[in-house]
């Protein structure tokens, strides 16, 4: 979801599904296995847990309503 890739009103909890899918279609259109992309997605993140966790506490941030 970071990387707006996918509808925002999606969630894992109730669309796995669906993100599945989408997640695959866009795999296919960087013409990469998505199992490959997965991993590299997971490397990424593990690789740089400050940046993934300023990028989440931005957004939280963001989406806060005064």
């Amino acid at each position: 979801m970071l990387g707006k890739f996918f509808q925002e009103r999606l969630t894992v909890e109730r669309h796995y599904l669906e993100l599945e899918e989408q997640f695959l279609q866009f795999s296919l259109g960087l013409g990469v296995r998505a199992s490959e992309l997965d991993a590299l997605i997971w490397l990424e993140m593990m690789s740089s847990p400050a940046t993934v966790h300023g990028i989440l506490v931005s957004r939280q941030r963001s989406n806060v309503v005064f």
